[in-house]
């Protein structure tokens, strides 16, 4: 009887002990739960059946308060999802060195953990500790799939995963080279594996790479090959859409109309076979096709799928769904579309539209409300008030800078605005005819 119960004890203290390593609670505060989940073990066998259960409560009431608190992970999860990147980077930092105390290496929890923690830095604009976390990541799931032979199993998922994280890194803070480097081994990965829609997607990303980079014969190529790759993909064909669509967008950007309009028109063809009419995902591909048409001055052809578009997706619009986001980018059409009509007042009433959906809607640094911030400067531009349009550039600078990198088309078209106006405007607050506070 007394092994039986110091077995118990023992085994009840090794997992209480695990819990609180993983937890990051005071050694006193466990070494007291310890203590009695060791005295209710002995006493239960002592005892005998009849009081077991509620002895055992007693052990849970003795260790509810400290379990019952948040974990580090569960602190860095909430921070991170309301915006304070800072501090879930600093809980995920304990969430990883708890983790170390009590698992190897290959632990995926620790693993994961490790990933979580490369995000928050990104988030928080600390990219060299992000492309620190976020390679060790990569490498140890493909060490892992590759020697485990688990490519197919949750190791090879992380270690295509994390590829294209870690590349997009590098493509934002203008490491190209390292970028391409990430995105061919991804794609070598995922072909040998036959993971055909990450494969599509390395090869898009390539494409998109060397297209920032001013390689745009390289790039033209690769966006040629990753089409015929998308053609193939009629078995998948959400994947098959989704893909072309990223791929229209990609080439749209960098000014490459002969690529992307097909693109764009097959990815729509593909959806209207297999999504019912009133589908906001072929509202969607709607939008991307006339946002092409937009730029080979098919006017009359872009304003009806933006008209339709905009139908569809209000028609679906509750304040559950996501539908407020997809508004923007047809927003954003839609005022371009004023812009190359001479009509600013309705370009700006778009553009306002969407960027108050983007405050409401989107975390800060997101890519498409930089893109707002940049098309309502614009159309500032165009009714004469370069005052209120600098700021708006200067915020959709940083945004675009950080999200998109320094060489992204849309980076360099909004840095050049700004510094225009920085030499002709002078900012009311940096003006000397200003009210002085307290005045």
């Amino acid at each position: 009887m007394t092994m039986k119960w110091q077995t118990t004890a023992a085994v009840l203290g090794m997992i209480i002990k695990r819990m609180y390593r993983l937890s990051g609670f005071a050694y006193q505060a466990r070494e007291v739960c310890l203590a009695t989940a060791a005295f209710a073990g002995k006493q239960s066998f002592m005892l005998g059946t009849a009081s077991r259960g509620l002895l055992l409560l007693t052990a849970l009431l003795a260790i509810r308060t400290p379990l019952g608190a948040q974990s580090f992970r569960e602190q860095a999860t909430n921070a991170y999802r309301s915006g304070d990147y800072q501090a879930a980077a600093a809980f995920y930092e304990k969430s990883v060195a708890a983790a170390l105390k009590v698992m190897k290496e290959d632990d995926l929890n620790l693993i994961e953990r490790r990933a979580e923690l490369g995000e928050a830095y990104r988030a928080a604009g600390r990219n060299e500790d992000a492309i620190k976390q976020l390679s060790y990541v990569w490498k140890r799931t493909r060490f892992d799939a590759e020697n485990k032979r688990r490519w197919n199993a949750q190791e090879g998922t992380l270690a295509l995963a994390y590829a294209e994280k870690l590349g997009r890194v590098y493509q934002s803070t203008g490491r190209y080279q390292d970028a391409l480097l990430i995105f061919s081994t991804g794609l070598f990965d995922a072909q040998r594996s036959n993971h055909d829609g990450d494969a599509l997607q390395f090869a898009a990303l390539l494409a998109e790479t060397q297209f920032v980079a001013k390689n745009d014969v390289e790039a033209a190529n690769l966006a040629a090959q990753a089409f015929a790759m998308a053609e193939k993909l009629t078995a998948s064909p959400v994947l098959q859409m989704r893909a072309l669509a990223q791929l229209s967008s990609v080439c749209l950007r960098h000014n490459q109309l002969g690529l992307a309009k097909p693109m764009a028109q097959r990815a729509l063809e593909i959806a209207k076979q297999h999504e019912p009419a009133t589908s906001v995902v072929i509202a969607g591909y709607q939008t991307e096709l006339a946002k092409v048409l937009l730029q080979t001055g098919a006017l009359d052809e872009a304003e009806p799928l933006l008209r339709e578009a905009q139908e569809t997706i209000l028609a679906n619009y509750t304040e559950k769904t996501p539908q407020g986001t997809r508004l923007i980018d047809v927003l954003l059409a839609e005022a371009d579309l004023h812009l190359k009509r001479n009509q600013p007042d309705k370009a700006l009433t778009k553009a306002r539209d969407a960027v108050e959906i983007c405050r409401k809607k989107l975390p800060a640094l997101d890519a498409r409300t930089g893109r707002s911030l940049k098309k309502l400067a614009d159309t500032e531009m165009a009714l004469n008030r370069p005052v209120d349009a600098k700021p708006h550039y200067e915020q959709a600078l940083m945004i675009l800078e950080e999200v998109l990198g320094p060489d992204d088309p849309f980076t360099t078209e909004t840095r050049a605005h700004v510094k225009q106006l920085s030499a002709a405007v002078v900012s009311p607050a940096a003006s000397s005819a200003s009210p002085v506070p307290g005045k």
